[in-house]
């Protein structure tokens, strides 16, 4: 039995532009930690380093290129990324993106909530 996770994506198209689409993450079911019940797993990606990071409300960072591929997952707050074409995501709470905007003409990034935004980077590279 196989299911799949949804996680929101930044990434350069081949126009150089940032763009978002929906990265479909392949999950099995696994008996991964007896004498737990299995639960639904993915394959085992490579994570470098992670980093807790606060925005305080207002912050807005200008249009810039990610420096390294990572994994955002908003833990308060709001953060929104604004392609290079207009198109934007909102990340609430809870919500994840993997942000592989490492090339081309960037994204801006801004805090949408009336509290500071919270969260981590994972960095995937």
């Amino acid at each position: 039995m196989a299911t799949s996770l949804r996680v929101a994506r930044l990434f350069t198209d081949n126009n150089g532009d940032s763009r978002f689409d929906v990265h479909e993450v392949e999950l099995e079911l696994h008996d991964h930690a007896p004498p737990a019940a299995p639960f639904f797993t993915a394959s085992a990606e490579r994570a470098t380093s992670y980093t807790f990071f606060r925005l305080p409300e207002g912050w807005r960072g200008e249009q810039h290129t990610t420096p390294n591929n990572r994994l955002v997952i908003c833990l308060a707050g709001a953060v929104k990324f604004i392609g290079s074409t207009g198109e934007t995501l909102t990340l609430h709470p809870g919500d994840r993106m993997m942000d592989m905007n490492t090339i081309g003409k960037g994204h801006a990034t801004m805090v949408v909530s009336d509290e500071p935004a919270e969260g981590i980077i994972i960095r995937t590279d």
